[in-house]
Protein backbone atom coordinates (compact mmCIF):
# COMPACT_ATOMS: atom_id res chain seq x y z
CA UNK A 1 0.00 0.00 0.00
CA UNK A 2 1.52 3.28 -0.97
CA UNK A 3 0.84 5.87 1.94
CA UNK A 4 -0.61 9.27 0.41
CA UNK A 5 1.44 12.33 1.46
CA UNK A 6 -0.43 15.38 2.79
CA UNK A 7 -0.34 18.94 1.84
CA UNK A 8 1.55 19.40 5.16
CA UNK A 9 4.21 17.50 4.00
CA UNK A 10 5.00 20.38 1.43
CA UNK A 11 3.59 23.41 2.50
CA UNK A 12 3.56 25.68 5.06
CA UNK A 13 0.17 27.34 6.34
CA UNK A 14 -0.68 30.57 5.07
CA UNK A 15 -2.08 33.00 6.94
CA UNK A 16 -5.49 32.26 6.77
CA UNK A 17 -4.80 29.03 8.13
CA UNK A 18 -4.87 26.99 5.22
CA UNK A 19 -2.64 24.96 2.53
CA UNK A 20 -2.38 26.05 -1.05
CA UNK A 21 -4.22 24.34 -3.52
CA UNK A 22 -2.71 21.33 -5.31
CA UNK A 23 -3.21 20.31 -8.76
CA UNK A 24 -1.91 17.67 -10.70
CA UNK A 25 0.17 18.14 -13.56
CA UNK A 26 -1.97 15.57 -15.40
CA UNK A 27 -4.82 17.65 -14.86
CA UNK A 28 -3.13 20.96 -16.13
CA UNK A 29 -1.31 18.78 -19.26
CA UNK A 30 -3.69 15.85 -20.34
CA UNK A 31 -1.88 14.64 -23.23
CA UNK A 32 -0.24 17.87 -24.22
CA UNK A 33 3.50 18.64 -23.56
CA UNK A 34 3.18 22.72 -23.15
CA UNK A 35 0.44 24.92 -21.62
CA UNK A 36 0.47 28.57 -22.15
CA UNK A 37 -0.61 30.32 -18.67
CA UNK A 38 -1.58 33.94 -19.02
CA UNK A 39 -0.69 36.17 -16.15
CA UNK A 40 -1.11 40.13 -15.72
CA UNK A 41 -1.11 40.57 -19.45
CA UNK A 42 1.59 38.30 -20.20
CA UNK A 43 2.21 35.12 -21.30
CA UNK A 44 4.16 32.37 -20.07
CA UNK A 45 5.14 28.34 -21.46
CA UNK A 46 4.77 25.48 -18.98
CA UNK A 47 6.56 22.77 -20.51
CA UNK A 48 6.47 18.78 -19.77
CA UNK A 49 10.28 17.58 -20.48
CA UNK A 50 10.90 14.08 -22.16
CA UNK A 51 12.61 13.39 -18.65
CA UNK A 52 9.08 14.65 -16.62
CA UNK A 53 10.63 17.96 -15.85
CA UNK A 54 9.16 21.01 -15.75
CA UNK A 55 10.17 24.74 -17.04
CA UNK A 56 8.83 27.76 -17.01
CA UNK A 57 9.67 30.44 -19.54
CA UNK A 58 7.97 33.87 -20.86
Amino acid sequence: MIARQKPEDFFAIDSKGSYPKVILSKTLFGKDKQIVILHEGQHYQLRLTKYKKLILTK
